[in-house]
């Protein structure tokens, strides 16, 4: 569960998002030519870099003084395989290949905006608590708060804070159950909330596809 965590908030980022589009449709940078096109300095991109190295997105190479990084083309597990194949797909069909206009396709290109619906599927699974309850009503279905405080020792309180973070995401819903309230699991707001939720609960022990 703490790789899948750690993956996500890897990935939980707008500037890194803007990263990641660069090198999905550009293919292959130096650390220079992405700072440049996203507007950065070079430590921050680095910084930004490092972290989605260490999560397995991102493949680096040196050449001479030069320092290449593009999207990883394998991953050893399912989640991270999931979430580059997640990526390319989202930026596959943009149009421009000018660096600067890819870097800010968010704002000026892109007609679904693709980067809201990645950023709220990421920061779904940021953590642990959060999977920790998808994977319990994976498996469970529909509970009210008191069954899944007690079967997750945690607080009622921190669990509706997390229950609302899923349900703002698409990931879970109420519903009336006579007097009371049970929340259950739903598959998220389009292709790419269900591709990553089926990874996730596969990675943590839940259902998946």
């Amino acid at each position: 569960m703490e790789h899948v965590v750690q993956l996500f908030r890897a990935l939980a980022n707008r500037r890194r998002i803007a990263i990641l589009r660069l090198l999905c449709v550009l293919g292959e940078l130096k650390v220079s030519a992405i700072a440049e096109a996203a507007s950065l300095g070079l430590t921050i991109v680095s910084g930004h870099l490092k972290l989605l190295v260490a999560a397995g997105i991102l493949w680096r190479r040196r050449s001479g003084r030069a320092v290449y990084y593009r999207l990883a083309g394998s991953a050893a597990d399912g989640v991270t395989a999931t979430a580059l194949s997640v990526l390319r797909d989202t930026f596959r069909a943009l149009g421009s290949r000018e660096p600067r206009r890819v870097a800010r396709a968010d704002r000026a290109e892109s007609r679904t905006r693709s980067d809201v619906a990645l950023f709220a599927s990421f920061t779904a699974f940021t953590h642990p608590r959060r999977l920790q309850i998808l994977r319990h009503l994976a498996r469970e279905g529909a509970r009210g708060i008191p069954e899944m405080c007690a079967a997750l020792a945690m607080s009622p309180p921190a669990c509706l804070r997390h229950l609302d973070k899923l349900a703002r995401r698409g990931f879970i819903r109420r519903r009336a159950v006579g007097r009371s309230v049970a929340y259950e699991q739903t598959r998220g707001h389009g292709s790419v909330a269900r591709s990553l939720l089926g990874a996730v609960l596969e990675a943590v022990g839940g259902t998946g596809d």
